[in-house]
């Protein structure tokens, strides 16, 4: 068989951290440490030893194919190398985690990549640090537009969902048992619905006039006229309901039920339940994939992604995530076949081909990764997480890259962005002692 030998932009990471630290230009006391890189066609044969202490670490790489081979880890890489050639790559490494290494001249179908382990503690730089009492948002490609004073008590938000149509955003607050509606034209409050007590997952379905809302606290899902946000209907949607997808093909919702470890699924016209998919483990997100009809959701006791058949109301494929623990926020892009997920126990997002079930690299964000929003027209993704660190990366047919990081501010774990002015909303509970929604714009 010949191998198909082709350039691919692929996304190198760290798998644990806030930043990842390893770049040239940082000098250390640490020793040296020599690993041992084996290539060849379609798979690195050996990594050794495969961790290493912060530090300098000087990589060694055999190519022991035929095919020229190179080796790049966290932005760094090394010239192609020959058949029966070697070179060598020196990195200093200032974060302990899990970097990504992969062979760019190859196809990235065939998997030549890995990770290797970097352990001990972080090494002190001259980096400029951000601190909590002064957030920053220096290193995103974002500026910031307006803070716009939201009405509830200073208590927790949690998803969002946008009306690109009627200009609205849906945001739920979920210290304050409301769901606020916020009219992105004119930058004001536009309403405000009660008695969703811990809402959770929050989505406008404009094509029915409806909006959805996961009232974890009722155990329920309310149903509301979006025109009048009148309700139409609760019903009950599990111990712990969460996130909500709606699949126009058979008009039905699909809630995730964390505690009981299945998705609800209710007709979306009247918000009745009528029925339910086993998981066999705890769902994070639930999104609709607009390719193909079916539905994908994490499932993150089992580290999986699982995809759902709606008529069927079966799993039909299951994906272990390497590298992901706790995979929770997702994010689908149907006409890219990728679906972007979370991992909140290791700090990373992980690329999945929904076409092949197979990762496409994992990539450091913030601390507790939590919503995910997608940009379509800058195909932009954006990561919020429980650390206030919001991680922007440019997504498209030539990989994933990292454009930028920073703390937003200490609450900004959900993020949503309207896709015709492509400002990005972030909702926070508190700014000097007030819930705001803070407005940023693409930089």
């Amino acid at each position: 068989m010949r191998a198909l030998i082709r350039r691919s932009v692929f996304g190198l990471i760290a798998l644990i951290g806030v930043w990842v630290g390893a770049s040239a230009g940082f000098a250390t006391t640490e020793e040296v440490t020599r690993v041992a890189v084996h290539v060849t066609e379609w798979e690195f044969t050996s990594v050794s030893p495969g961790t290493a202490p912060t530090g300098t670490v000087v990589f060694t790489v055999f190519n022991d194919g035929v095919f020229p081979h190179d080796f790049s880890i966290n932005g760094r890489t090394t010239p192609a190398i020959p058949g029966g050639k070697s070179t060598t790559l020196t990195m200093d490494f200032v974060q302990p985690g899990v970097y990504t290494y992969v062979s760019t001249v190859d196809d990235v179908d065939r998997e030549m990549w890995g990770g290797f382990t970097v352990t001990g503690a972080p090494i002190a730089t001259t980096r400029a640090t951000t601190t909590d009492r002064e957030p920053t948002a220096a290193g995103l490609p974002l500026r910031k537009v307006a803070d716009v004073a939201l009405p509830g008590t200073a208590t927790r938000f949690d998803y969002q969902s946008v009306d690109a149509g009627r200009r609205r955003l849906f945001i739920a607050h979920l210290g304050a048992g409301s769901v606020v509606a916020f009219d992105i034209a004119r930058q004001r409050v536009a309403g405000v619905v009660g008695r969703t007590p811990d809402v959770r997952g929050v989505l406008a379905v404009p094509a029915l006039n409806r909006l959805y809302a996961a009232a974890t606290g009722a155990h329920a899902l309310v149903t509301f006229d979006e025109r009048n946000l009148r309700r139409v209907r609760s019903a009950p949607a599990g111990d712990f309901p969460d996130g909500v997808a709606y699949d126009p093909r058979t008009n039905e919702v699909f809630v995730s039920d964390v505690s009981g470890e299945q998705l609800t699924v209710f007709r979306a016209s009247t918000g009745k339940r009528i029925g339910a998919v086993p998981l066999g483990g705890t769902p994070g997100n639930v999104q609709f994939d607009s390719r193909t009809g079916l539905i994908v959701v994490a499932v993150g006791s089992r580290n999986e992604l699982a995809v759902v058949s709606p008529r069927t109301r079966k799993v039909t494929r299951r994906s272990r995530l390497a590298g992901c623990e706790d995979p929770h926020g997702v994010e689908v892009v149907g006409s890219a076949r990728r679906a972007y997920v979370a991992c909140e126990a290791n700090a990373t997002m992980t690329p999945v081909d929904l076409a092949a079930m197979k990762q496409r690299g994992v990539f450091a964000v913030g601390k507790g990764p939590d919503v995910l929003d997608y940009d379509p027209g800058l195909k932009r993704l954006y990561v919020a997480s429980e650390s206030g660190t919001v991680s922007a990366f440019a997504v498209g047919a030539a990989g994933v890259r990292k454009l930028g990081e920073a703390v937003v501010d200490p609450h900004a774990h959900s993020v949503a962005v309207d896709p015709k002015s492509h400002r990005v909303y972030f909702p926070l509970e508190s700014v000097d002692g007030r819930p705001v929604l803070r407005i940023m714009r693409p930089a």
